[in-house]
């Protein structure tokens, strides 16, 4: 609140973008939208973002942790319908955000959650809870984790030697920079769902986005490493993204550029997917990515898996919105 405070009232700032963090953005909402100022396409894949009746100046960017398990759970009903799921998930609006909507989408199927353990995230050592999900005999383990969690799950849960059918973590744990901090092997097989191309992908290299993303990179300087890295790929993507909202407002007033971010449409920024846009319309579609692929990775890159989920314009179906 006080870097809020410090931004808007001393600086003067136009608007937020892209900051990171569901905490950290709740913490400013009801302030942030009592002044009327844009927080433009967060940082964070919780569904709180999607509610412009109540929060019109806040918006989201990247698909939501809703988003990933309808997912997850499509592909389970083409793979195994009567699964058993076991859940860790972070204690607060992040990890909740994963519980309640796979909760919701399981409801009615064969498919069963039968064991669920939270942790601080203070406290990532989340051996304890692999241990006592592992007990559960589960067939699916979803880690419902960021940051550090993430690899000292997948490394408890390879220490304990289990191996469930489905390994699923959260897409906000398959950069490079978060796989590194994996113990060797422990990711191997494991998947996730993702909706840019990783510029360490060979697939790409002639694809026109991507192109334009590693030439003008470099001559704007980044570095090779930069140019490899999926957080920098998703950072250009968001800043195109930005870009094309302020182009296509009517006027750079507040209202025009937060009404324009509301009602894009067919926006193909950056590192995209082909198959993947923006798209967004008020209270009736207000999540702006809604198709993912399932990726799994092979011990060094994410392997694109064929088909494409597409939510577009049914996400808020299966999103909560009780913060």
């Amino acid at each position: 609140m006080q870097n809020y405070q410090d931004l808007v009232r001393n600086e003067g700032v136009f608007a937020l973008f892209n900051g990171v963090g569901t905490a950290h953005n709740l913490a400013i909402r009801e302030r942030q939208n009592r002044d009327c100022v844009p927080n433009l396409f967060v940082a964070t894949g919780s569904q709180l973002w999607g509610n412009p009746e109540e929060y019109p100046w806040t918006i989201g960017s990247i698909p939501t942790y809703p988003t990933e398990m309808a997912v997850l759970v499509e592909y389970l009903k083409e793979t195994s319908p009567d699964a058993t799921i076991a859940v860790l998930y972070q204690n607060d609006d992040f990890g909740k955000g994963y519980l309640t909507a796979l909760e919701e989408l399981v409801e009615g199927t064969e498919m069963r959650i039968v064991s669920r353990q939270s942790y601080d995230p203070e406290n990532t050592d989340v051996s304890g809870q692999v241990t006592s999900l592992k007990d559960s005999n589960a067939d699916v383990f979803v880690i419902g984790a960021t940051a550090l969690a993430c690899p000292n799950a997948l490394g408890a849960k390879q220490r304990l030697r289990w191996e469930p059918g489905v390994t699923y973590i959260s897409a906000t744990c398959t950069s490079g920079t978060v796989m590194a901090l994996t113990p060797a092997g422990a990711a191997d097989g494991v998947w996730s769902a993702g909706y840019l191309m990783d510029p360490r992908d060979p697939q790409w290299e002639d694809n026109e986005q991507m192109k334009e993303f590693k030439e003008l990179g470099a001559k704007y300087g980044l570095s090779s490493e930069d140019l490899e890295n999926g957080l920098v790929g998703y950072g250009w993507t968001m800043a195109q993204l930005l870009e094309i909202t302020l182009r296509k407002a009517p006027e750079l007033t507040r209202a025009d550029v937060m009404n324009t971010a509301w009602s894009l449409s067919g926006e193909r920024p950056g590192l995209l997917m082909p198959e993947v846009e923006v798209n967004t319309d008020g209270s009736d579609d207000p999540y702006p990515i809604e198709a993912m692929r399932l990726i799994r990775f092979d011990g060094n890159l994410w392997q694109l898996q064929e088909k494409v989920y597409d939510f577009e314009g049914k996400t808020k179906e299966f999103s909560r919105l009780e913060s």
